[in-house]
């Protein structure tokens, strides 16, 4: 599926979680002029990470603070609990992101 977003949505202190299917929740990030876009579930301890703190490419799960590197979801505690990334195109002031929403997160 295809979202869009404003780019005014986001900053790089305040990443944007967006659902995109029941049980299925993405974030967004802005980190410069780039923007990037994971999972928004600690797959350790389910915490909500655009909920947490972000420091330069490194968003924190608000439970553990499990790192991920929010331009590829890679954990750097464990790689078992990475996460998946998606890509963002810009178009002008909007942002689009394709996710894959399997049939039982809808």
């Amino acid at each position: 599926m295809e979202f869009i977003v404003d780019i005014d949505q986001i900053s790089e202190d305040e990443p944007l979680r967006l659902m995109v299917a029941k049980r299925h929740g993405i974030g967004i990030y802005q980190n410069g002029d780039d923007y990037y876009c994971i999972d928004d579930w600690c797959p350790h301890a389910g915490g909500y990470m655009t909920q947490g703190p972000v420091e330069g490419m490194l968003a924190m799960c608000p439970i553990h603070g499990f790192q991920f590197e929010i331009d590829t979801g890679k954990c750097l505690q464990a790689a078992a609990f990475n996460v998946t990334s998606y890509p963002v195109t810009r178009r002008g002031d909007k942002l689009v992101i394709n996710v894959e929403i399997d049939e039982a997160e809808a």
